[in-house]
């Protein structure tokens, strides 16, 4: 789970770092990284969750991308 605005890297740095990271060391598909975002709708992510936060909508989030 990784917010849109960080310090030093941003939630879509990290998402393309993952990518990167997976991709050079031929990690297949099924077995990568789901990378939830929390901000508005953005494209490329497993999930988006928007502020506030609720317990619920997480959890859901997390089985979804941990289901897929």
């Amino acid at each position: 789970i990784t917010d849109k605005s960080m310090p030093n890297m941003d939630g879509c740095e990290l998402r393309r770092a993952i990518e990167a990271f997976e991709e050079r060391n031929d990690i297949p598909h099924h077995k990568r990284t789901p990378v939830i975002l929390i901000t508005a709708e953005h494209d490329g992510f497993d999930a988006v969750l928007p502020k506030p936060l609720r317990r619920l909508d997480i959890l859901a989030a997390i089985v979804s991308a941990l289901s897929s």
